[in-house]
């Protein structure tokens, strides 16, 4: 204990690469004493300068990798006086090495949101409030936002009752930071998005959230919603109110609402123009994929739409429950007309199965199952031509069910899941990582035909997906 502490100042006073074995190395010593020296050499050695100023002996990439490690199995430190040290070192080595740390940044926000709500001690907790600051006021508002709305879906996270308060709450602190260009219509967010809107009902921030982000970039909040189910898009409508779908009295800054943004979401009571002037096709911003095929001259097929009349934006103002306004009536009676009208095409099968899917809550326990056993035949017989319109919605149903609350239900979307994996691979590069995720968490379950399904989806997974993208995607949970 004393050398070690006589190493330790040795490293303050002679630079800290002299030295930098020995306090590494007593960071992981069972000796409180030597953990404390250790920590508080880092901490004079990170003080030598003042930021942006360089250090006379700075650390190595080698070493900053080691001090995370080290830092990650530190936030479980329950010495109270180690604790103090190990969140002020944190808090200087983030503002001294950030740009460094951006690998690290989800491990650091999950380990210091976990420590923020379970910490009881008030002095504590003012200290890990700190650190949580200089974390937040290091690292670029964009990867903020990214790795905190990932935070919010990912499964492995603890239960903690406080946990989703604090990463709403640090996501409200971000918010005047970012830039339109920060929120991006990509899976993870979408998920993300969706489980705000679940929350909001109960949680004000989540609601200030969204209503936030919608504001941000209304185009953005627009392509996410037009992505999710229409269970969800109500939800999402109601929590945003007007900055995301045009619900609600206020007016958008911009002027009326013909003149919005193209992302905009149609969701109010404004009757639509005469009938004969309406297009025999559905909207086209709900078609990924559109304006490239109509600026290379190709014509779309009439598919049937994947929800109901209503899903499109026939809610009306679903914020004060107005959804029965004879233009909604004349709009939906419009849009049956022309679904009724319109010949199937190859692929109206999979069309009907995914809008049936999407609207599960109207289905019985027996309903769901099959439906998801049909759609198993669809991928085994290879019978899915257009790929390009289909997959997302086909993986987006298929993760959805897999929380289903019957296990046949789950089992059968597992297995789809697995002739998913099987027929387009290739698909699966953007998703890969929730992919993954949803099927681990799926051992996990009670039932073991679901987790006999889940260890198939694995198998085929593994030697399907790129093995090189799947390590990336599993270290960390492994972390």
């Amino acid at each position: 204990s004393k050398d070690n502490g006589v190493h330790a100042s040795q490293a303050v006073s002679s630079g800290y690469s002299a030295g930098q074995e020995v306090p590494i190395q007593s960071w992981q010593s069972r000796d409180s004493t030597n953990r404390r020296d250790a920590l508080a050499a880092l901490i004079a050695c990170l003080d030598a300068a003042e930021p942006p100023e360089p250090l006379p002996q700075p650390l190595s990439q080698l070493e900053i990798r080691r001090i995370c490690d080290i830092f990650t199995r530190l936030f479980t430190e329950t010495n109270g006086r180690l604790a103090q040290l190990f969140m002020e070192a944190l808090a200087r080595f983030v503002t001294r090495y950030h740009a460094d740390l951006h690998d690290w940044l989800y491990v650091l926000l999950t380990r210091l949101l976990t420590r923020l709500a379970t910490e009881c001690l008030a002095s504590q907790a003012a200290r890990v409030q700190a650190a949580s600051d200089a974390v937040m006021s290091a690292f670029p508002a964009d990867l903020l936002l990214r790795q905190l709305l990932h935070s919010l879906i990912d499964h492995s996270q603890p239960a903690l009752p406080g946990l989703q308060a604090h990463s709403l709450r640090l996501l409200l602190q971000l918010l005047p930071r970012l830039e339109p260009g920060a929120l991006r219509p990509a899976p993870d967010t979408r998920l993300a998005v969706s489980r705000l809107a679940l929350m909001a009902r109960d949680e004000p921030a989540a609601r200030r959230l969204l209503t936030g982000l919608a504001r941000l970039n209304p185009a953005a909040m627009a392509a996410l919603a037009r992505a999710m189910p229409e269970g969800l898009r109500a939800r999402l409508a109601e929590a945003a109110g007007t900055a995301c779908c045009g619900n609600g009295t206020d007016s958008p800054p911009e002027g009326d609402r013909s003149s919005s943004s193209p992302g905009s979401i149609p969701d109010g009571p404004s009757p639509p123009p005469p009938p004969p002037a309406l297009s025999s096709e559905p909207p086209a911003n709900l078609w990924p994929g559109d304006a490239s095929r109509r600026s290379n001259g190709e014509q779309r097929p009439k598919v049937l739409p994947l929800a109901r009349p209503g899903s499109l934006g026939f809610h009306g103002n679903s914020r004060n429950g107005v959804g029965k306004s004879a233009a909604d009536d004349r709009l939906r009676r419009w849009a049956e007309r022309q679904a009724a009208s319109q010949v199937p095409p190859p692929d109206s099968a999979l069309v009907r199965l995914l809008k049936d899917l999407n609207n599960s809550q109207s289905l019985s326990h027996e309903d769901r199952k099959d439906r998801l056993q049909n759609l198993h035949s669809l991928l085994r017989e290879k019978s899915i031509d257009s790929w390009d319109e289909h997959f997302k919605s086909v993986l987006l149903v298929l993760l959805e069910t897999m929380g289903d609350g019957e296990s046949d239900v789950r089992a059968a979307s597992l297995t789809a899941l697995q002739e998913l994996l099987t027929a387009q691979p290739t698909r699966f590069a953007d998703f890969l990582e929730l992919t993954l995720l949803k099927i681990l968490e799926a051992h996990a379950d009670s039932d073991r035909a679901v987790s006999r399904a889940a260890e198939g989806c694995a198998k085929v997974a593994a030697t399907r997906l790129p093995a090189d993208a799947c390590l990336r995607a599993l270290a960390p949970i492994a972390q």
